[in-house]
């Protein structure tokens, strides 16, 4: 997840649920909410489920998410024209 170079909603600290992306300040894997997510669930469940990460945490991380894929959308575009 190296898109999330420099999102202060997260961290990754080596030895920490094994250098995995987390929200910062706590122990929740960034995954988890796209897992979550994947099956269906509301953000009001994830952070139900998974209280430490806060809200706007969370939606700072859905935004970088949404931005890598538009820029990862849009270079993919413009290589095939090519």
């Amino acid at each position: 997840m190296t898109h999330f170079v420099g999102c202060s909603a997260v961290d990754s600290v080596p030895g920490k649920h094994s250098g995995d992306v987390c929200f910062a300040g706590t122990r929740v894997p960034v995954r988890l909410l796209f897992d979550s997510l994947a099956c269906g669930n509301s953000l009001d469940k994830f952070l139900a489920d998974y209280p430490t990460p806060t809200e706007e945490q969370v939606r700072a991380v859905l935004a970088e998410a949404s931005d890598h894929f538009e820029q990862h959308y849009h270079h993919t575009q413009q290589r095939q024209r090519r």
